[in-house]
């Protein structure tokens, strides 16, 4: 199921309530949210660094993702 947007390219300042649209990416959000649940839990500290383990650096590949992570790193 895609997301459901105001915006109608045809007619400029139109909304279209019914209009379906592709879902934007939410990874950054969701990454966000389950960082802070974690420090409430106290199982992270936002002053820690994040060490790139192997199998997340794997991921890191053109198809995938473009931000350059390498293992070890923080």
């Amino acid at each position: 199921m895609g997301a459901r947007g105001p915006s109608d390219r045809g007619v400029p300042g139109r909304r279209r309530e019914d209009r379906r649209l592709p879902m934007a990416s939410t990874t950054k959000v969701m990454t966000g949210l389950v960082a802070f649940e974690m420090v409430e839990e106290g199982r992270a500290d936002l002053d820690e660094p994040v060490v790139i383990s192997a199998e997340a650096a794997s991921y890191a590949v053109p198809a995938y993702s473009n931000v350059g992570l390498f293992a070890g790193t923080s």
